[in-house]
Order: structure tokens, then sequence, then C-alpha cells
């Protein structure tokens, strides 16, 4: 009888300081400063975190693929939005290696902001990728980035297309019309 009660004894102490053990790795998540609802574990040195909870923080989209055992998660790309004479527009742009680009119908509406004459005619042709100013016509290549046609500035700027000041700390298009 003494050494079931020992048994059962070793096995209460076993479970219980295997509980300790398991509460001494416990991690606690925080996101901005403010302890986040999900916990996190210590195991063999490595911190493990709900990979949903980490994925729709940051937020992604997180689905189960239970026939293939796996984890589908998805981001949507964060777009840049230019601002144009300090003003927030719903424009994106994408600066890359020193070279500012947009797409190209936002493109158009900087050549007319840089000619604001009425009798001025711009036409892109998007067939070729070239713009037409009266009778002036230049050539523009074309990079795709998301889905987007996007045509440099910079180039638009050595053509005397566009003339502008670039701020990009602000992501600010300065626009210094033609006189």
């Amino acid at each position: 009888m003494r050494i079931k009660y020992a048994v059962i004894a070793a096995l209460g102490l076993l479970l219980l300081g295997a509980g300790f053990c398991l509460a001494a790795n416990d991690v606690t998540i925080y996101v901005n400063g403010q302890p986040a609802e999900a916990k996190g574990i210590l195991i063999d040195g490595k911190t493990m975190v709900p990979v949903r909870f980490v994925s729709e923080t940051l937020g992604a989209k997180v689905n189960w693929d239970g026939t293939l055992n796996r984890v589908l998660i998805t981001t949507e790309p964060k777009m840049n939005l230019i601002k144009l004479n300090g003003e927030a527009t719903t424009w994106p742009y994408w600066y890359e290696n020193g070279v500012l680009y947009m797409e190209y119908r936002d493109a158009v509406q900087i050549v007319r902001e840089c000619h604001p004459h009425p009798s001025y005619v711009i036409t892109y042709y998007k067939d070729n990728n070239a713009m037409a100013i009266d009778s002036k016509r230049v050539e523009l290549s074309t990079i795709k980035r998301d889905g987007y046609t996007l045509l440099s500035l910079n180039q638009m700027l050595r053509e005397d297309l566009v003339n502008y000041e670039w701020d990009e700390k602000n992501a600010n298009l300065i626009i210094k019309p033609f006189k």
C-alpha cells in the first residue's frame, strides 16, 4: 500500500514539475508595446509563436491546406502613393535605383501640369509607348510592376516633357510648369 502511495506521489510531483517547466517556457508576445492575447513557447532555445497570430497581426491572410498539410500566407502589396506639390494623391509610384516611375496615365497628367497652356495637345500612344506634345513626339521606355505599365519620370525630365523636383523623403513631386 505504501508503494502505491509513493508511486502516486512521485507521479504527482513529476506532473507538477512538468507543469512548472512548461510554464517557465511560456513567452509573452508584445505588439506595439502591448501584451497580445496569443502566447509563444520556448523550445530548445527557439521561440515558437502561432503563425496565424503573427501573420494576421502583420496584415497577411492565412489559410490552411489540410490536403497537403501546408499553411498559405498571402499579403497585399503596399502601394506607395505620391504627393503632388505637397497634396496627397491616389497615384502609385515606384522609386528604384534612383529612378522615379509612375503609371502611364498619371505620368500623362504630370505632363499636363507642366504644360498648362490650354492650346497644347498632349497624347500618349500606348501601342508604341510614345508621348506627343503638339508636334514633338518622344519614344518612352516602359517597365511592368504589379500589373502596371510604368514610365520613367527621369527620362521624361531629360526629354523636356516634365519639369519637377523630387523630394524622396516625403514622396513629394514638386511640379514646375514650363513658361
